[in-house]
């Protein structure tokens, strides 16, 4: 995804620029970016690009998209990432501990996640009929984050 930040020295005050460079690489503020524990910033044709996971994700937006999710869906894709690449739905509803009325309402909290998380293009999940689908490198990334909380 290509971005372009444009400034003017005169008007912009540096942290509003800094803070927008942050936003474009999905760090939700500028101690972040700073801070960003190991994340590699390789630079190819002066360009620089933030290492990131399939679909956009990278950790600091896999961050944002936990804290956004409602404690019980936050559950839900720990079962799903502990168990990729693929889980069955019984699985997972099983493994999460949640009866069907709530599990079902759970799931809502996936998606308004997702458009709230600059930069992703979906769910870090796929459902397919009755299983998920999640690639291993994004469960991996899963498990990290929500070891953190």
């Amino acid at each position: 995804m290509m971005q372009s930040i444009e400034f003017n020295t005169a008007e912009d005050e540096a942290v509003d620029v800094a803070l927008a460079v942050a936003w474009a690489y999905g760090y939700s503020s500028v101690e972040e970016l700073v801070d960003a524990e190991g994340e590699v910033v390789e630079v190819d044709d002066g360009l620089a690009v933030a290492t990131s996971f399939p679909g956009g994700w990278s950790k600091p937006k896999m961050r944002r998209y936990v804290a956004a999710l409602q404690p019980n869906a936050r559950n839900i894709l720990g079962v799903i990432a502990k168990n990729a690449p693929k889980v069955d739905v019984e699985t997972v509803q099983i493994q999460s501990g949640l009866d069907g009325y709530i599990y079902a309402g759970s799931m809502s909290s996936f998606g308004f996640a997702a458009k709230n998380t600059h930069g992703v293009k979906d769910k870090p999940f796929i459902k397919y009929g009755k299983r998920y689908e999640m690639d291993k490198a994004i469960a991996d990334l899963v498990v990290a984050v929500l070891a953190e909380k």
